[in-house]
């Protein structure tokens, strides 16, 4: 068996490669080699198990068996609902990418990064932001291709705008919270600059969605650093967080058909992204779930290809699989970002944490935290790792104690 030390070191070299694979995936989607960009993605998949094995071995917690009970009561509403299918693999695959996403938040949660690699995961993001902000201004008319045709959207060649913007959200909230955490005044306006760049570049997907998600990040984490310590979050909220995106999108439904509220949340509507975009894909998920809402409707909103999504991680969830692994989805949630707070320390920054809730924020809009989205899983998943500067060894606090606790203001 590995030592705790072999045992961290493997951890963190798992981490390391699956953060690797993750921006290269973006680079090779920008660049459009596709078949480079599905080699990646699968790999993702191998590195992301393997690194919740390692979390495992020393004991499995509640959240580790929690996992285990989703990811199994899952596959049987699946394999029930189906029946029996011929096209096994590209059948399962959402569900596969839905273990994926659950294994790989449960995993990253445990563990605390080192300065060494919160640097490496620093470099790697603005590696990200400056090839993004190269390909923009050589490759403009590329970077707003929709399916072959030049679009007023800004997509950097992913499957729609949305999408990006969900890479884009999470990363620039990652340099916000590295910007506020870095001592180096140099670095520190480097990460601003390219969050700038990278929160531009999100204005022209023209997703309301991740802009309000990354405009109330902005706004609170302000506040937080002008408080000068951690904010406890009340239980309260981070269950209203883990059930957020299923009651916006019964409250949308509501609305959308009151014409007063129509012409009172017109300011949210563009031109190609109409307010009610999402009612017609909303009413046929929950219209799909009366039908099976024991074991879900996962063959039927795929017409038998098992390839869906919803454009709700809740709404997702509650048709494909049912109501009762929404529900533990939920508490899974919860105590996801519950323990998350609890291993923050007294002088430790909130602002990862509220990074990861805002994230969560996104499923609002998109279901590809759980239902695949080139590994997007990864970049929704680092803010958790953040949540505690690192359990360094007593060698590093002596080495670096006037950055350590740089790092946690």
């Amino acid at each position: 068996t590995l030592s705790g030390g072999s045992m961290r070191r493997a951890k963190i070299v798992l981490l390391r490669l699956d953060y690797l694979l993750g921006t290269a995936i973006i680079i090779c989607q920008i660049l459009y080699i596709r078949q480079m960009v599905s080699i990646l993605f699968y790999l993702s998949f191998l590195v992301s198990v393997a690194l919740w094995i390692c979390t495992t071995t020393e004991s499995l917690d509640k959240l580790d068996r929690l996992t285990v009970a989703i990811i199994m009561l899952a596959l049987i509403h699946v394999a029930i609902n189906a029946a029996i299918t011929d096209a096994v693999f590209e059948y399962l695959k959402k569900y596969i990418m839905f273990c994926c996403s659950m294994v790989f938040l449960s995993a990253i949660r445990r563990i605390s990064l080192d300065r060494g690699t919160f640097r490496f995961l620093e470099v790697l993001f603005l590696i990200v932001g400056i090839f993004m902000l190269f390909m923009f201004f050589f490759r403009n008319q590329q970077m707003h291709l929709l399916n072959g045709r030049y679009t007023r959207y800004l997509t950097f060649r992913f499957n729609n705008p949305n999408l990006t913007a969900l890479f884009l959200a999470c990363m620039t909230m990652f340099l916000e919270v590295a910007a506020f955490q870095e001592r180096r005044i140099p670095m520190k306006i480097l990460l601003y600059a390219v969050a700038a760049a990278e929160l531009v570049f999100l204005f022209l997907t023209k997703s309301r969605n991740a802009l309000l998600a990354v405009g109330l990040f902005t706004i609170v984490a302000i506040w937080f650093l002008l408080r000068r310590r951690r904010i406890a979050f009340r239980k309260g909220v981070l269950g209203l967080v883990a059930v957020f995106p299923i009651l916006f999108a019964v409250a949308y439904l509501f609305f959308i058909d009151n014409a007063d509220s129509v012409k009172l949340l017109s300011f949210f509507a563009g031109e190609g992204k109409l307010l009610n975009s999402r009612s017609k894909v909303w009413k046929a998920a929950f219209q799909a779930f009366e039908s099976s809402p024991v074991f879900g409707a996962y063959y039927q909103i795929s017409g038998g290809t098992g390839l869906s999504q919803m454009h709700n991680t809740h709404v997702d969830i509650l048709t494909s699989y049912g109501l009762s692994v929404l529900v533990l989805v939920c508490v899974y949630l919860y105590l996801l970002v519950r323990d998350s707070q609890m291993k923050v320390k007294p002088s430790a920054s909130s602002t990862p944490l509220l990074g990861f809730i805002c994230a969560l924020f996104l499923g609002v809009g998109e279901a590809a935290l759980f239902s695949g989205g080139l590994s997007v899983y990864l970049f929704f998943g680092i803010f958790l790792a953040m949540t505690d500067k690192g359990k360094e060894t007593d060698e590093e606090r002596r080495t670096e104690a006037p950055r350590a606790r740089s790092f946690s203001q």
